[in-house]
């Protein structure tokens, strides 16, 4: 079992916290929650078995009957050390 299917309700709860901490109020707005939730829980587990140095990168178009959630967008999962102008690099 992941560390991501691990995690208790309440720990997920902080979890996703933390993870919306500095987004916008207006950007969650509208936002359907179990789809938010099962998008953070999809970084979570691909992020579970990453190793300090490794950088791991997956771009999809999630699909609710293979991925458990979907959007419209593509979704680009970004999963590395905190480094120096990272964000801006991207």
């Amino acid at each position: 079992m992941s560390s991501s299917q691990q995690m208790s309700d309440a720990g997920f709860a902080d979890f996703y916290a933390e993870y919306h901490r500095r987004t916008s109020a207006a950007d969650l707005a509208g936002a359907d929650l179990a789809q938010l939730q099962a998008a953070v829980r999809s970084h979570l587990h691909f992020g579970a078995q990453r190793l300090p140095g490794e950088v791991k990168v997956r771009v999809s178009t999630p699909v609710e009957a293979i991925d458990g959630w979907s959007s419209p967008h593509t979704i680009v999962h970004l999963l590395l050390d905190d480094m120096p102008f990272v964000v801006d690099s991207l």
